[in-house]
């Protein structure tokens, strides 16, 4: 008696589950991944890491053909507003309408 209930609740459960996985796998591959593809995506980020380095190098050239020095960002762009060089925005002239 005990074991009849217990395959009425558990049969269903694994034919959902069954049937779960059949759909996933629609959209998802279900298996182990090959190892392959990690070598793929290494191979690709040499290639990015190279790639950066090149434009990297091509930068700095064309900056010392301009005759520029590099931006710092906290030095060009940030302190120039804390020292008071970037004027402070225009007060406002006319007050905010409020709805009734």
């Amino acid at each position: 008696m005990c074991s009849k209930n217990f395959f009425r609740r558990v049969v269903p459960f694994f034919a959902t589950f069954l049937m779960g996985v059949f759909i996933a796998s629609f959209f998802v591959t279900i298996g182990r991944p090959s190892m392959g593809g990690r070598r793929h995506h290494m191979e690709e980020d040499r290639q990015i890491r190279m790639e950066l380095d090149r434009v990297t190098q091509e930068n700095m050239h064309l900056r010392e053909q301009l005759g520029e020095r590099p931006v710092s960002v906290e030095r060009d762009l940030i302190e120039p507003g804390i020292r008071g060089l970037v004027p402070p925005p225009a007060p406002r002239t006319a007050a905010p309408h409020s709805f009734k």
